[in-house]
């Protein structure tokens, strides 16, 4: 009786969603999250992280309820530590893109005032193009 889908179906009612929200808010039909629940389709784990943080819940907690309560020690520290984790690769991602955007801004400011050599060599192109042509 104490499933995977069974504890689905439970976070998903917890967290006072449908079928088709949380479907939305996992990226997946209705059908997909109706099938896990009913215990149809077996759940990978990419699905699982998405429907844990979709319903507030832990990853533990959906595959082991029994072995973890829900307002434990445990659980909260597993959700801390996947808070981190999420935490830390937004940063990541956010000083790649700062950088990514640092390095456009100053090959826009040396396009700007002439001191790139990629603008140079395309000018001497186009100059000895048109001198070859006249």
């Amino acid at each position: 009786m104490d499933a995977i889908g069974d504890r689905i179906r439970a976070a998903r009612l917890r967290a006072g969603l449908t079928q088709a929200e949380l479907a939305a808010k996992i990226g997946r039909s209705k059908t997909y999250v109706t099938n896990l629940e009913n215990g149809n389709r077996a759940v990978k784990a990419s699905a699982l992280q998405d429907i844990a943080a979709a319903t507030g819940t832990s990853v533990l907690a959906l595959l082991e309820p029994s072995a973890v309560p829900p307002d434990s020690p445990q659980t909260w520290a597993q959700q801390a530590l996947e808070a981190l984790h999420m935490q830390a690769q937004a940063q990541a991602d956010l000083a790649r893109a700062q950088a990514m955007a640092q390095e456009n801004i100053a090959r826009i400011l040396r396009l700007l005032s002439g001191d790139d050599t990629s603008s140079r060599e395309l000018a001497s192109d186009g100059a000895g193009g048109a001198a070859a042509h006249a």
